[in-house]
C-alpha cells in the first residue's frame, strides 16, 4: 500500500501499478477488508474514482459528508 502511494505521488505510475498488483495478490490470501489500503494506494496514484470504494458509499457518515458539501440531498 505504502509503496503504491509513494510511487504514485512520485510520478512513477508503472512502479505504482506494480506495487498495487502485489497488494492485490497478497489480499487474495487474507481475510480482512482491504478497502483502506487500496484507497490509500489509489490516492497516491491520483485515481480518485477508485479511491472511493463502494463499502464507504453506503456508510451513513459518508452520506452525511456528501450532504454537508452539498453533493447529495
Amino acid at each position: 500500500m505504502t509503496q503504491a502511494y509513494v510511487y504514485g505521488r512520485s510520478d512513477q505510475p508503472e512502479q505504482a501499478r506494480h506495487a498495487l498488483q502485489k497488494l492485490e495478490q497478497v489480499n487474495r490470501n487474507r481475510q480482512f477488508d482491504p478497502a483502506p489500503m487500496f484507497a490509500v494506494a489509489y490516492v497516491g496514484m491520483d485515481n480518485k474514482d477508485e479511491a472511493f470504494y463502494d463499502p464507504l458509499r453506503t456508510d451513513s457518515r459518508f452520506q452525511d459528508l456528501l450532504r454537508r458539501v452539498r453533493l447529495a440531498q
